[in-house]
């Protein structure tokens, strides 16, 4: 990729979980993290929750899904959330570390090329343009791209606006999460002509699972026939 090897020149290659320099081997997450942090990553249990990928026993949905069940078809995590991995998202999102995002981008590849459902097109979950102002970037936005390109299916880029001010979501409870993002996405100019699609809607992370839900919610609501997510980790909740 372009943005790799003008990346590679700009900056020194060091680990996003230990800023230790290191080598990119040319596999998922090689210029992300060193081999050691990689070691560390954990992909989700196909035991898990069918649903929404709460830690369950069986691959049955989980309590909480077959009370009120995910509006989305199917979801899919790349990895779970934490250790090497959430200390590279922070450093890409909070810091903000541009390096970081090309490594992020190539581990949902990684993902998307083992398996992913049928779809007809990509939508990236939009952050909030105060997010995006103070950031410079949004990495929903190049998840999606690789996503697109992965699955050579076009990307809708304006499928989705979200509105309302900022909130935050770190800490918050599953309900106060849930009315945070109440209202918050509305269907854009992408979707008008795309009656029946199915969708592929992508973030980075996914933790409760309301503003996924939210969004997808939208999506239907503008005529898409199904919605599936894809996220780059999610976080582990037992159940």
């Amino acid at each position: 990729m372009l943005l790799e090897t003008t990346l590679s020149l700009l900056f020194p290659l060091h680990c996003q979980a230990c800023d230790r320099l290191f080598e990119d081997d040319g596999s998922p997450g090689g210029r992300l993290l060193c081999p050691d942090c990689r070691s560390f990553l954990e992909a989700p249990s196909p035991h898990d929750c069918v649903a929404c990928g709460a830690r369950v026993e069986g691959g049955r949905a989980c309590l909480a899904c077959r009370l009120e069940p995910p509006p989305w078809t199917s979801l899919r995590a790349g990895l779970l959330y934490g250790g090497p991995l959430l200390e590279a998202l922070h450093a890409c999102k909070f810091q903000p570390r541009a390096e970081a995002i090309p490594g992020l981008v190539r581990l949902l590849g990684g993902s998307l090329r083992l398996a992913s459902p049928e779809v007809d097109a990509v939508v990236g979950l939009p952050g909030h343009p105060a997010h995006y102002r103070q950031r410079g970037f949004d990495l929903a936005a190049s998840l999606a791209l690789e996503a697109a390109l992965c699955l050579d299916r076009p990307l809708l880029s304006r499928a989705l606006v979200r509105r309302g001010p900022p909130t935050r979501q770190v800490g918050a409870s599953i309900a106060r999460r849930r009315e945070n993002v109440r209202g918050a996405f509305e269907a854009g100019g992408d979707l008008r002509s795309r009656a029946g699609a199915r969708l592929l809607l992508v973030d980075d992370v996914l933790t409760t699972g309301a503003t996924a839900r939210a969004a997808t919610r939208a999506l239907l609501a503008a005529g898409a026939a199904e919605v599936h997510v894809a996220v780059l980790c999610r976080a582990e909740r037992e159940l």
